[in-house]
């Protein structure tokens, strides 16, 4: 089984942008739509959102894991020499 969700996962892993900004977006409207759901009491919409929030930050690691670029100028690291 792990063999075939390792091939199901990597053209999911290869698709993946390397940009913060997609996975912010898409982690602050699963936030939006939980507090939403929540103060609504509606269940399954909070839910998706937890699933969704969850979803967005392992696609995050996933994508970190998969970069194979250089350092972007965006990000603060130690400066080279």
């Amino acid at each position: 089984m792990s063999l075939l969700s390792a091939l199901l996962a990597l053209p999911f892993a290869i698709s993946l942008p390397f940009e913060s900004t997609f996975y912010g977006g898409v982690t602050a409207l699963g936030l939006i739509l939980g507090v939403y759901g929540h103060a609504a009491k509606m269940p399954k919409l909070t839910i998706f959102a937890i699933l969704l929030v969850f979803i967005s930050t392992m696609a995050t690691m996933v994508a970190a894991m998969n970069y194979d670029g250089p350092i972007p100028q965006d990000v603060k690291g130690v400066p080279e020499r």
